[in-house]
């Protein structure tokens, strides 16, 4: 029964929580309830953000999702309640222009989109995979220079390496708009 009514106040508050890793299995439920949500209403839509990341193109997914809302005219919120890293951090910096939060505990971690490697793979497999993580890492430059305040060779500098950021420190460079607890 808790269950149950938790989901349905989430639902009726246009909220979701990604709470576990960027995977299909645990973000298909977000990305439908998120495109239930791209209606005429021009609601708010709140992300709650606990995650350590995961799978790029689920989040690239759920980014592409949040456009849609956005295009359809809904503010979309991303809210770091605790960690949001890798594939995580890129969700939080798709929220709406003045809409991105951190709690004051937070952190953020962004890195290049990694792969790895099995040793049955051949070399033109290989080469494939590594074409493909350097259209991802292009993707996170663009949205990291297009929503902050990183120049090209500090974002060249962030995704050579896992590089974490306070609550603060990520104000500072427009990571996100405001430290503070939304309660809805």
């Amino acid at each position: 029964i808790w269950q149950n009514f938790k989901n349905n106040y989430q639902f009726t508050k246009r909220s979701v929580w990604i709470l576990d890793d960027i995977i299909p299995e645990t973000c298909n439920t977000i990305i439908t309830t998120l495109n239930f949500w791209i209606d005429a209403s021009k609601q708010p839509v709140y992300i709650y953000i606990n995650s350590c990341g995961g799978d790029v193109t689920v989040a690239f997914a759920i980014v592409d999702t949040i456009k849609a809302l956005q295009a359809a005219g809904s503010k979309v919120y991303t809210i770091v309640t605790g960690v949001a890293a890798s594939a995580a951090a890129v969700i939080a910096l798709a929220g709406s222009k003045g809409c991105r939060w951190c709690y004051p505990h937070g952190r953020i971690m962004y890195h290049s989109a990694r792969y790895s490697f099995l040793t049955d793979m051949t070399e033109s497999d290989m080469q494939i995979h590594a074409d493909e993580l350097t259209y991802a890492n292009s993707i996170l430059a663009e949205m990291l220079k297009e929503n902050t305040k990183l120049n090209d060779k500090e974002i060249k500098n962030v995704l050579s390496k896992d590089t974490y950021y306070s609550a603060e420190e990520a104000k500072k460079l427009n990571i996100i708009n405001e430290i503070g607890v939304i309660a809805l």
